[in-house]
């Protein structure tokens, strides 16, 4: 237990206020990704099929849209300052965090107010009074995204308060953290933190642009193109740009590791990579359905057909092209995330420190491509925790591979198998919290692997070398 404590007070920050900040950022950060759309605000004339309702539901979408882009711009400017608050850290908080926070916060209420509040009445007038009264009372009603950017900012402005007072203090370093070390290991880590400000901040943009070239202008001008076709291609070029990007950003020299990142290991390990996200995947639905041919063949045998392995888990998909593709976004993560980056972290913070901080990296880069946009506050939050678990005991598994084995190769084929497997399309008879159990799965094999072969007993060289030879040239 007191190891467990001392592992957990390791990832703390040295500031415990310190953490108040990063909750509130990722609150800014991924809320433009959940829901902003009024539904509950608006009266059912709004949804009517009058041109003048139309006309009003797509002039409000767009404004929602629109006034969404300076919380992205805070989210990313809250990840900065995180890293490099600079001489006047509480100014450029409050300029470039909690300014555009709260000019959407205040723009969209108003905006809810004028299409979804009570019209002027004897009662009413569109007044600041009766606007604060219809916020009062519709409070619980507002969408969670906007509830979401409102708390996100509440802590940034605490946390901004604490260090006015003199209670807290800039930048975000963790208790175990390292510091000490060469100016050629000052200039590495540098770049380190930039990579990792990039990955968790800005690459989504990237994302994006490349996914509105690719995809959205083709689309739009010639509508009968083939959308796979271009959903292919993005993916391919944003997995190709995300490593372009981070060679770039840590160094010339780190394209020497690549040699020895795609060391091919012995078969035995090529083939437990493949059948560890194999049983994670189908174990569930494998013992549904053998609970439930059991129950047919003790009650219902000879009623009615028995159940069949399509309606539990259908392989169609799974040889389509652009399922195979995957294997280029697969390669790209491997490469940027257990290839170049663990073996830093690993060197700066400690083996499950750096482990635990790239799962936490990891997950941090898919809150800007996950979509919550029409679920319930109880979805997006199932969500978000299903992200998180998902990434976290995925990740120990794969760094596990990679630092066990000084290469990328057995992490990619169970990246890609996981990947190939779960775009399987289900049907319903799925049963419910099937998609737990196999996280808590791999959670089960994570431990497994770390408890009894552990990678203490690797050759203490290896991971300095590793991160030694990945390591940036001077600028």
């Amino acid at each position: 237990m007191n190891k467990t404590v001392a592992f957990l007070w390791s990832l703390m920050p040295a500031d415990a206020w310190q953490i108040l900040l990063i909750i509130g950022v990722i609150c800014i950060f991924v809320s433009p990704h959940m829901p902003w759309w009024p539904s509950e605000l608006l009266t059912e004339n709004a949804f009517s099929n009058s041109s003048i309702a139309q006309s009003r539901l797509t002039v409000l979408k767009t404004l929602i849209i629109l006034l969404r882009w300076p919380v992205v711009f805070a989210g990313i400017a809250g990840y900065f300052v995180c890293f490099w608050p600079g001489k006047t850290p509480v100014r450029r908080t409050l300029a470039a965090v909690v300014l555009p926070g709260l000019l959407t916060v205040a723009g969209t209420l108003r905006l809810y107010f004028f299409f979804a509040g009570p019209g002027p009445s004897v009662i009413y007038s569109r007044q600041s009074d009766s606007f604060f009264l219809w916020l009062q009372s519709n409070v619980f009603r507002l969408p969670f995204g906007l509830l979401s950017c409102a708390l996100g900012i509440a802590f940034v402005l605490i946390f901004a308060t604490k260090v006015l007072l003199g209670a807290s203090s800039f930048p975000v370093l963790l208790a175990s953290e390292n510091a000490t070390g060469t100016a050629d290991d000052a200039v590495s880590w540098e770049r380190t933190r930039r990579l990792i400000f990039f990955l968790i901040g800005p690459l989504f943009l990237v994302f994006t642009l490349i996914n509105l070239v690719v995809i959205g202008l083709p689309y739009l001008a010639l509508p009968r193109i083939s959308l796979s076709a271009l959903t292919n291609t993005s993916s391919v070029l944003s997995a190709s740009a995300s490593v372009a990007l981070a060679i770039s950003i840590l160094g010339s020299k780190t394209t020497d590791t690549f040699r020895r990142l795609f060391r091919v290991p012995d078969l035995g390990s090529l083939m437990i990579a493949f059948l560890l996200p194999v049983t994670a995947t189908f174990a569930a639905p494998a013992a549904h359905y053998v609970f439930d041919r059991v129950q047919w063949a003790a009650h219902s045998f000879g009623k009615y057909s028995p159940p069949q392995p399509s309606q539990y888990f259908d392989l169609s998909n799974v040889w389509h092209l652009w399922v195979f593709l995957l294997i280029f976004v697969a390669a790209a993560e491997e490469i940027v995330f257990r290839g170049l980056l663990l073996p830093r972290l690993v060197e700066r913070y400690g083996l499950h420190q750096g482990i635990f901080l790239v799962g936490m990296i990891w997950t941090a880069i898919h809150f800007g491509s996950d979509r919550y946009s029409g679920d319930s506050p109880t979805a997006v939050l199932v969500g978000l925790a299903s992200r998180i678990l998902l990434c976290m005991t995925l990740n120990c598994i794969l760094s596990w591979m990679t630092l066990r084995q000084g290469s990328v190769v057995s992490a990619l084929v169970t990246h890609w198998v996981w990947n190939q497997f779960n775009v399987v399309s289900r049907t319903g008879e799925s049963f419910p919290g099937e998609q737990w159990v196999s996280y808590c799965l791999l959670g089960i094999i994570a431990y497994v692997l770390l408890r009894f072969w552990p990678i203490s007993q690797i050759k203490e060289q290896e991971v300095p070398e590793t991160a030694a030879n990945a390591g940036p040239s001077e600028a």
